[in-house]
């Protein structure tokens, strides 16, 4: 039974993984898109140095983001915490490993449809979670991860 259960929650996983989002709407303080055949909204609230880039509420649908992260890099990390948040709460995936991978996937579709340089884009993100996030509380102990 239980492999039968990973591997149908392996084939969700890469089923989510595939998809896009679509008729993305962000008014600066509300983003809604489609994915997964349903309109998914949310409320967007800046933090100042919050200790990561972006985050969600376990409770409502609320995003949390960085105020550090520049206007036109908000909609792809807002997608992604969105994502995070339905796949994680709807599907149940966990939400460190699998939800996380599955709005990464989708993220990356959502860069290129913006034209936004996916490296840039990782670097810019990327710095602003070097700075707000202390060392011994980074993945990997602070250590750089090789990709």
């Amino acid at each position: 039974m239980d492999k039968f259960v990973n591997m149908r929650q392996k084939k969700t996983i890469e089923n989510l993984a595939r998809r896009h989002v679509k008729d993305v709407k962000f008014d600066g303080e509300t983003i809604s898109f489609l994915f997964d055949g349903k309109r998914l909204n949310y409320v967007a609230k800046s933090k100042k140095h919050c200790g990561w880039v972006g985050n969600w509420s376990r409770r409502g649908d609320v995003i949390y983001y960085d105020d550090d992260v520049p206007r036109r890099y908000l909609i792809p990390l807002l997608v992604h915490e969105g994502v995070e948040a339905y796949v994680a709460k709807k599907k149940r995936l966990d939400p460190m490993v699998d939800a996380h991978y599955v709005a990464s996937q989708v993220e990356d579709k959502a860069l290129k449809t913006m034209r936004i340089n996916p490296k840039h884009y990782s670097w810019q993100i990327e710095r602003i979670y070097r700075v707000e996030m202390p060392k011994d509380k980074r993945k990997g102990g602070g250590k750089k991860v090789q990709q």
